[in-house]
């Protein structure tokens, strides 16, 4: 059975990039986990209504750090318009943001390639160790 992109980023992605990460699932289309964990001070700094949340936030705390995940499943990899809508609706939080498209192997990154932002990273399910910085 294949693993959902979820399942790899809760199970691999927070152990290798974002230790100690709290993770979230803001978005509707999944169960929220921890989310009573966050202050309310962080989330009242979001202004929901104007944009969709991404995927899943990873909060990691110890060095005040925001990983904002769109899954190719789910909203799609993170496109200047995105990123920029991202931006907006977290600018208000005083973190360091990381903005990450996850794709399940090399052929879906391909594909979508051509949409990726600068200044993102792409993080691939059939490689785990690696992280691709888009600069």
């Amino acid at each position: 059975m294949k693993k959902s992109q979820v399942d790899a980023v809760v199970g691999e992605f927070v152990i290798g990039f974002a230790p100690g990460g709290i993770i979230l699932r803001p978005n509707p289309r999944f169960e929220s986990q921890n989310f009573d964990v966050i202050s309310n001070e962080l989330w009242q700094a979001i202004d929901r209504i104007e944009f969709n949340l991404p995927d899943i936030v990873i909060f990691q705390s110890a060095v005040r750090r925001l990983f904002l995940v769109e899954l190719s499943s789910g909203n799609g990899p993170i496109t200047k318009l995105r990123k920029s809508q991202l931006s907006k609706l977290f600018g208000k939080i005083i973190l360091k943001k990381h903005y990450i498209s996850v794709f399940w192997n090399r052929e879906d990154l391909r594909v979508n390639f051509y949409k990726l932002s600068y200044n993102t990273s792409a993080w691939l399910v059939d490689s785990p160790d690696h992280l691709i910085v888009l600069s």
